[in-house]
Protein backbone atom coordinates (compact mmCIF):
# COMPACT_ATOMS: atom_id res chain seq x y z
CA UNK A 1 0.00 0.00 0.00
CA UNK A 2 1.27 3.51 -0.47
CA UNK A 3 2.79 5.55 2.27
CA UNK A 4 0.27 7.63 3.78
CA UNK A 5 2.47 10.97 4.44
CA UNK A 6 2.72 10.87 0.17
CA UNK A 7 -1.23 10.55 0.25
CA UNK A 8 -1.59 13.19 2.85
CA UNK A 9 0.81 15.61 0.51
CA UNK A 10 -0.77 15.06 -2.92
CA UNK A 11 -4.40 15.65 -0.73
CA UNK A 12 -2.62 18.78 -0.49
CA UNK A 13 -1.74 19.52 -3.46
CA UNK A 14 -4.77 18.77 -5.07
CA UNK A 15 -6.37 21.61 -2.85
CA UNK A 16 -3.03 23.77 -3.09
CA UNK A 17 -4.32 23.39 -6.95
CA UNK A 18 -8.22 24.49 -6.43
CA UNK A 19 -6.73 27.38 -4.12
CA UNK A 20 -4.60 28.56 -7.03
CA UNK A 21 -6.32 27.92 -9.98
CA UNK A 22 -9.91 30.05 -8.33
CA UNK A 23 -8.15 33.08 -8.35
CA UNK A 24 -7.19 32.80 -12.13
CA UNK A 25 -10.44 32.16 -12.94
CA UNK A 26 -12.16 34.47 -11.47
CA UNK A 27 -9.66 37.44 -12.70
CA UNK A 28 -9.14 35.99 -16.03
CA UNK A 29 -12.62 34.58 -16.78
CA UNK A 30 -15.00 37.69 -16.51
CA UNK A 31 -14.80 38.82 -20.18
CA UNK A 32 -14.87 35.51 -21.87
CA UNK A 33 -18.12 34.82 -19.44
CA UNK A 34 -19.61 38.40 -20.68
CA UNK A 35 -18.90 37.73 -24.30
CA UNK A 36 -20.28 34.15 -24.06
CA UNK A 37 -23.26 35.24 -22.31
CA UNK A 38 -23.81 37.98 -24.74
CA UNK A 39 -23.62 35.73 -27.98
CA UNK A 40 -26.27 33.15 -25.36
CA UNK A 41 -28.85 35.93 -25.38
CA UNK A 42 -28.25 36.43 -29.13
CA UNK A 43 -28.86 32.47 -30.08
CA UNK A 44 -25.23 32.50 -31.93
CA UNK A 45 -22.83 29.98 -30.68
CA UNK A 46 -18.98 31.56 -30.90
CA UNK A 47 -15.63 30.46 -30.27
CA UNK A 48 -15.74 32.34 -26.77
CA UNK A 49 -18.84 30.02 -25.71
CA UNK A 50 -16.50 27.10 -27.10
CA UNK A 51 -13.87 28.40 -24.73
CA UNK A 52 -15.99 28.46 -21.89
CA UNK A 53 -17.50 25.07 -22.18
CA UNK A 54 -14.13 23.50 -21.90
CA UNK A 55 -13.41 26.16 -18.62
CA UNK A 56 -16.35 24.90 -17.04
CA UNK A 57 -15.85 21.30 -17.68
CA UNK A 58 -12.34 21.22 -16.66
CA UNK A 59 -12.73 22.93 -13.38
CA UNK A 60 -16.61 21.53 -12.43
CA UNK A 61 -14.94 18.25 -13.19
CA UNK A 62 -11.74 18.40 -11.13
CA UNK A 63 -14.17 19.76 -8.40
CA UNK A 64 -16.26 17.24 -8.23
CA UNK A 65 -13.21 14.82 -8.51
CA UNK A 66 -11.53 16.41 -5.82
CA UNK A 67 -14.56 15.96 -3.25
CA UNK A 68 -15.08 12.68 -4.24
CA UNK A 69 -11.92 11.16 -4.02
CA UNK A 70 -11.05 10.67 -7.74
CA UNK A 71 -7.50 10.77 -8.91
CA UNK A 72 -7.69 13.04 -11.55
CA UNK A 73 -8.13 17.00 -11.74
CA UNK A 74 -7.52 19.50 -14.72
CA UNK A 75 -7.43 22.55 -12.59
CA UNK A 76 -4.52 23.41 -15.08
CA UNK A 77 -6.29 22.87 -18.32
CA UNK A 78 -8.94 25.17 -17.14
CA UNK A 79 -6.01 27.99 -16.05
CA UNK A 80 -3.57 27.08 -19.27
CA UNK A 81 -7.39 28.39 -21.43
CA UNK A 82 -7.56 31.37 -19.80
CA UNK A 83 -4.13 31.88 -19.55
CA UNK A 84 -3.99 31.39 -23.51
CA UNK A 85 -7.39 33.37 -24.09
CA UNK A 86 -5.94 36.39 -21.95
CA UNK A 87 -2.79 36.56 -23.97
CA UNK A 88 -4.60 36.38 -27.42
CA UNK A 89 -6.67 39.47 -25.81
CA UNK A 90 -3.50 41.43 -24.51
CA UNK A 91 -1.84 40.85 -27.67
CA UNK A 92 -4.97 42.41 -29.66
CA UNK A 93 -5.37 45.43 -27.41
CA UNK A 94 -1.00 46.31 -27.89
CA UNK A 95 -1.80 45.67 -31.44
CA UNK A 96 -4.66 48.40 -31.37
CA UNK A 97 -3.08 50.76 -29.28
CA UNK A 98 0.59 50.40 -31.53
CA UNK A 99 -1.76 50.98 -34.90
CA UNK A 100 -3.63 53.91 -32.73
CA UNK A 101 -0.23 55.55 -32.07
CA UNK A 102 0.63 55.29 -35.60
CA UNK A 103 -2.78 56.76 -36.62
CA UNK A 104 -2.10 59.59 -34.52
CA UNK A 105 1.51 60.55 -35.58
CA UNK A 106 0.20 60.33 -39.41
CA UNK A 107 -2.12 62.82 -38.14
CA UNK A 108 0.54 64.74 -36.58
CA UNK A 109 2.40 64.95 -40.05
CA UNK A 110 -0.23 67.48 -41.50
CA UNK A 111 0.69 71.48 -40.32
CA UNK A 112 -1.93 73.11 -38.33
CA UNK A 113 -1.86 76.78 -40.55
CA UNK A 114 -1.76 76.70 -44.69
CA UNK A 115 -0.62 79.99 -46.42
CA UNK A 116 -3.37 80.60 -48.93
CA UNK A 117 -2.72 83.30 -51.76
CA UNK A 118 -5.78 85.09 -52.72
CA UNK A 119 -5.43 88.39 -55.59
CA UNK A 120 -1.51 88.23 -55.11
CA UNK A 121 -1.75 87.83 -51.15
CA UNK A 122 -0.49 85.50 -48.69
CA UNK A 123 -2.80 84.83 -45.91
CA UNK A 124 -2.60 82.15 -43.13
CA UNK A 125 -5.42 80.08 -41.85
CA UNK A 126 -6.26 77.26 -39.99
CA UNK A 127 -6.13 73.87 -41.81
CA UNK A 128 -9.34 72.65 -40.70
CA UNK A 129 -10.80 75.74 -43.22
CA UNK A 130 -8.80 74.95 -45.99
CA UNK A 131 -11.47 73.53 -48.83
CA UNK A 132 -11.06 72.05 -52.56
CA UNK A 133 -9.77 74.75 -54.93
CA UNK A 134 -8.03 77.08 -52.63
CA UNK A 135 -4.57 78.33 -53.99
CA UNK A 136 -1.68 77.16 -51.08
CA UNK A 137 1.83 78.23 -50.56
CA UNK A 138 4.19 75.34 -49.38
CA UNK A 139 8.40 76.40 -48.90
CA UNK A 140 11.08 74.04 -48.97
CA UNK A 141 10.96 71.84 -45.59
CA UNK A 142 7.03 72.16 -44.83
CA UNK A 143 4.42 69.50 -45.29
CA UNK A 144 1.98 69.44 -47.97
CA UNK A 145 -1.00 70.10 -45.64
CA UNK A 146 -3.76 68.50 -48.70
CA UNK A 147 -3.95 66.52 -51.70
CA UNK A 148 -3.44 68.75 -54.92
CA UNK A 149 -1.81 69.86 -57.88
CA UNK A 150 1.29 71.86 -58.19
CA UNK A 151 0.40 74.70 -60.35
CA UNK A 152 3.44 76.69 -60.11
CA UNK A 153 6.69 76.28 -59.39
CA UNK A 154 9.08 72.92 -59.46
CA UNK A 155 9.80 71.01 -56.31
CA UNK A 156 11.02 67.63 -54.59
CA UNK A 157 9.08 65.77 -52.59
CA UNK A 158 9.65 62.96 -50.16
CA UNK A 159 6.49 60.77 -50.73
CA UNK A 160 7.59 57.66 -48.35
CA UNK A 161 5.12 58.17 -45.67
CA UNK A 162 2.63 57.48 -48.63
CA UNK A 163 3.85 55.21 -51.44
CA UNK A 164 6.28 53.67 -48.97
CA UNK A 165 9.08 54.91 -51.83
CA UNK A 166 12.22 56.01 -50.21
CA UNK A 167 13.47 58.53 -52.90
CA UNK A 168 12.04 62.07 -53.05
CA UNK A 169 10.31 62.58 -56.38
CA UNK A 170 10.97 65.81 -58.43
CA UNK A 171 7.56 67.16 -59.22
CA UNK A 172 6.36 70.19 -61.60
CA UNK A 173 3.51 71.94 -62.79
CA UNK A 174 0.53 69.63 -63.56
CA UNK A 175 1.58 66.75 -61.00
CA UNK A 176 -0.70 65.51 -58.55
CA UNK A 177 0.63 65.93 -54.74
CA UNK A 178 -0.44 64.67 -51.15
CA UNK A 179 -1.26 65.67 -47.95
CA UNK A 180 1.61 64.36 -45.35
CA UNK A 181 4.15 64.29 -47.91
CA UNK A 182 7.69 66.29 -47.23
CA UNK A 183 8.38 69.09 -49.41
CA UNK A 184 12.30 69.34 -49.78
CA UNK A 185 12.82 71.99 -51.93
CA UNK A 186 11.14 74.24 -54.14
CA UNK A 187 8.88 77.57 -53.29
CA UNK A 188 5.30 75.58 -55.17
CA UNK A 189 1.88 76.59 -55.61
CA UNK A 190 -0.64 73.80 -55.25
CA UNK A 191 -4.23 73.82 -56.13
CA UNK A 192 -6.22 72.16 -53.20
CA UNK A 193 -8.20 69.32 -54.19
CA UNK A 194 -9.21 68.07 -50.95
CA UNK A 195 -9.87 69.19 -47.50
CA UNK A 196 -7.99 67.62 -44.58
CA UNK A 197 -10.82 65.40 -43.69
CA UNK A 198 -11.00 63.80 -46.96
CA UNK A 199 -7.00 63.58 -48.28
CA UNK A 200 -4.96 60.89 -48.43
CA UNK A 201 -3.50 60.46 -45.01
CA UNK A 202 -7.50 60.81 -43.42
CA UNK A 203 -8.45 58.41 -45.80
CA UNK A 204 -5.58 55.87 -44.63
CA UNK A 205 -5.99 56.68 -41.52
CA UNK A 206 -10.20 55.87 -41.88
CA UNK A 207 -9.32 52.42 -43.57
CA UNK A 208 -6.75 51.43 -40.72
CA UNK A 209 -9.35 52.23 -38.38
CA UNK A 210 -12.25 50.52 -40.11
CA UNK A 211 -9.64 47.48 -40.19
CA UNK A 212 -8.83 47.12 -36.45
CA UNK A 213 -12.48 47.46 -35.72
CA UNK A 214 -13.41 44.55 -38.21
CA UNK A 215 -12.92 40.95 -38.09
CA UNK A 216 -11.23 39.46 -40.92
CA UNK A 217 -12.40 36.22 -43.19
CA UNK A 218 -10.81 34.28 -41.37
CA UNK A 219 -12.00 35.08 -37.70
CA UNK A 220 -15.42 35.35 -39.58
CA UNK A 221 -15.00 31.94 -40.97
CA UNK A 222 -14.19 30.36 -37.59
CA UNK A 223 -17.02 31.69 -36.23
CA UNK A 224 -19.09 30.62 -38.60
CA UNK A 225 -17.75 26.97 -38.25
CA UNK A 226 -18.29 27.67 -34.13
CA UNK A 227 -22.29 27.56 -34.89
CA UNK A 228 -21.82 24.21 -35.94
CA UNK A 229 -19.22 22.86 -33.89
CA UNK A 230 -20.31 24.28 -30.54
CA UNK A 231 -23.30 22.19 -30.55
CA UNK A 232 -21.84 19.35 -32.40
CA UNK A 233 -19.60 19.40 -29.26
CA UNK A 234 -22.46 19.74 -27.30
CA UNK A 235 -24.38 16.74 -28.73
CA UNK A 236 -21.27 14.66 -28.95
CA UNK A 237 -20.54 14.71 -25.34
CA UNK A 238 -23.86 13.85 -24.47
CA UNK A 239 -23.67 11.04 -26.51
CA UNK A 240 -19.98 9.87 -25.21
CA UNK A 241 -22.26 9.80 -21.48
CA UNK A 242 -25.05 7.53 -22.44
CA UNK A 243 -22.50 4.82 -24.50
CA UNK A 244 -20.51 4.58 -21.59
CA UNK A 245 -22.56 4.35 -18.79
CA UNK A 246 -22.49 0.57 -18.49
CA UNK A 247 -18.78 1.48 -17.20
CA UNK A 248 -20.47 3.20 -14.52
CA UNK A 249 -21.54 6.46 -14.04
CA UNK A 250 -17.96 8.40 -13.49
CA UNK A 251 -16.68 6.95 -16.25
CA UNK A 252 -19.04 8.01 -18.38
CA UNK A 253 -18.56 11.49 -16.86
CA UNK A 254 -15.51 11.16 -17.59
CA UNK A 255 -15.61 10.33 -21.14
CA UNK A 256 -18.49 13.29 -21.67
CA UNK A 257 -16.30 15.72 -20.39
CA UNK A 258 -13.25 14.59 -22.36
CA UNK A 259 -14.98 15.27 -25.41
CA UNK A 260 -15.34 18.53 -24.80
CA UNK A 261 -11.84 19.44 -22.89
CA UNK A 262 -10.38 17.85 -26.13
CA UNK A 263 -12.61 20.10 -28.88
CA UNK A 264 -11.66 23.15 -26.34
CA UNK A 265 -8.41 24.45 -26.57
CA UNK A 266 -8.52 24.42 -30.70
CA UNK A 267 -7.25 25.94 -33.28
CA UNK A 268 -10.82 27.42 -34.18
CA UNK A 269 -10.93 29.18 -30.57
CA UNK A 270 -7.27 30.00 -29.90
CA UNK A 271 -5.03 30.06 -33.16
CA UNK A 272 -6.88 32.01 -35.68
CA UNK A 273 -6.91 34.92 -33.41
CA UNK A 274 -4.50 34.56 -31.91
CA UNK A 275 -1.91 34.54 -34.95
CA UNK A 276 -3.75 37.20 -36.31
CA UNK A 277 -3.06 39.87 -33.82
CA UNK A 278 0.55 38.94 -33.30
CA UNK A 279 0.85 39.35 -37.12
CA UNK A 280 -0.65 43.02 -37.03
CA UNK A 281 1.67 43.45 -33.60
CA UNK A 282 4.61 42.74 -35.24
CA UNK A 283 4.16 44.53 -37.82
CA UNK A 284 2.50 48.01 -36.65
CA UNK A 285 6.31 47.76 -34.11
CA UNK A 286 8.38 47.97 -37.69
CA UNK A 287 5.86 50.58 -39.03
CA UNK A 288 3.80 48.74 -41.02
CA UNK A 289 -0.26 49.15 -40.90
CA UNK A 290 -3.03 47.20 -42.46
CA UNK A 291 -5.95 47.88 -44.24
CA UNK A 292 -7.64 44.81 -43.45
CA UNK A 293 -6.76 41.71 -41.60
CA UNK A 294 -7.53 39.71 -44.61
CA UNK A 295 -4.09 41.23 -45.75
CA UNK A 296 -2.16 39.29 -43.22
CA UNK A 297 -3.45 36.05 -43.82
CA UNK A 298 -3.44 35.87 -47.35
Amino acid sequence: PEDSNIVAFREVLRYACLLFSAPVLLLLGGPLVESSLDAWQQRRFTTDVLLLMGVVAAYGYSVYSLMTGLPDVYFEVACMIMVAVTFGKWLEATARFRVTQALRSLRQLLPETVRVMSDDRETTIALEDVQPGFLLRILAGERIPVDGVLVDGVGTVDEQIITGESLPRSKQEGDEVYGGTLNLAGDIHVRASSSAETGAIARLARAVETATASKCRAIRRADTLAAWFVPLIAISSVCAFFVNMADGVQHALLASLSVVLIACPCALGIATPLALWVAINTASRHGVLFRNGDAVLS
